[in-house]
């Protein structure tokens, strides 16, 4: 099999997340589970990390709020961080 596409690799992932066997999967698409499972691991991370950024977001946010004037805040909780 070629180079699996990132939309293949978020397939498998979702199916593994829902319960079905790795090793299954693996065998369904002629790929290794060691590639499932460290697709599993950056998709991990990355989940984790978008999560904590949105949480410091929203703690930024809360905290401009408090402390600047309102329209400067906004602004600032409207960009990327």
């Amino acid at each position: 099999m070629k180079r699996p596409s990132d939309e293949l690799k978020e397939i498998i992932v979702e199916r593994c997340l829902s319960g079905e066997s790795i090793t299954a999967l693996a065998n369904e698409y002629s790929i290794s589970r060691g590639s499932i499972y460290n697709w599993l691991k950056k998709y991990k991370t990355q989940k984790k990390l978008r999560v904590n950024t949105g949480e410091l977001r929203k703690l930024l946010c809360a905290k401009d709020h408090r402390l600047f004037d309102p329209c400067i805040a906004s602004k600032a909780c409207q960009s990327p961080i």
